[in-house]
């Protein structure tokens, strides 16, 4: 696993485009994505923040079940920029374009139609600290608190393909720890930053996330 500092240089080689003139059509008619398509069998969350600064950030992975031929997908995420996404299937890397759309909405379309079957899909964004939830919220230096809500902190589905299985992982400076209800697998320590990693044994709903960053 990458240090957490790290994370950001990371993420930031692109591996999609940002939509340009060839996108803006598309773009104009998120009407056209089937969210119906498309539903979440697995989420890998993974978040780093510092409650000392006004930024964090993150990605999302996802193995993503295609229920019928498509090629438009839609999300919701309000807050946080997307800086990169990569849409891969057993053939490979797919080609991509991605927009957000307003403040709610990210749409992701691939270069042809998805055949039914998996995908996998990688969402890497950057935030910042909300005065209030939804979001992450508080004060400079906390505590803050993750509460989860139409996409405030990472991309959500449908609210017809919520319930999955996910693993969540929060990166924290030393001193800071993280309390939340989810069952902790593993917690690690490297270069001063704490890495926490949770996986609930059964599928729950990514909405209902809620996590305190406390010193």
């Amino acid at each position: 696993m990458l240090a957490p500092a790290l994370l950001a240089i990371a993420i930031a080689a692109s591996g999609a485009a940002m939509w340009g003139e060839a996108g803006a059509h598309a773009a104009g008619s998120a009407a056209g994505a089937d969210t119906a398509a498309f539903g979440p069998t697995f989420e890998a969350i993974d978040l780093a923040i510092d409650p000392r600064t006004e930024t964090w950030s993150g990605s999302l992975e996802a193995d993503v079940s295609v229920r019928r031929e498509a090629r438009r997908m839609l999300l919701r995420l309000a807050g946080p920029v997307v800086n990169r996404v990569s849409l891969s299937d057993s053939s490979g890397r797919i080609s991509t374009v991605f927009a957000q759309r307003g403040a709610e909405l990210l749409l992701i379309e691939a270069a042809h139609a998805l055949a039914p079957g998996k995908v996998h899909l990688l969402v890497a964004f950057d935030g910042r600290r909300a005065g209030a939830p939804p979001g992450i919220s508080g004060p400079p230096g906390g505590p803050l608190t993750l509460a989860r809500g139409a996409g405030a902190v990472f991309p959500a589905w449908g609210a017809g393909a919520m319930r999955t299985r996910c693993r969540l992982v929060l990166h924290v400076p030393v001193p800071f720890r993280v309390t939340t209800k989810l069952q902790l697998r593993e917690r690690s320590v490297d270069r001063g930053w704490s890495s926490s990693v949770y996986e609930p044994r059964v599928a729950i709903d990514p909405d209902s996330l809620r996590v305190t960053i406390r010193r």
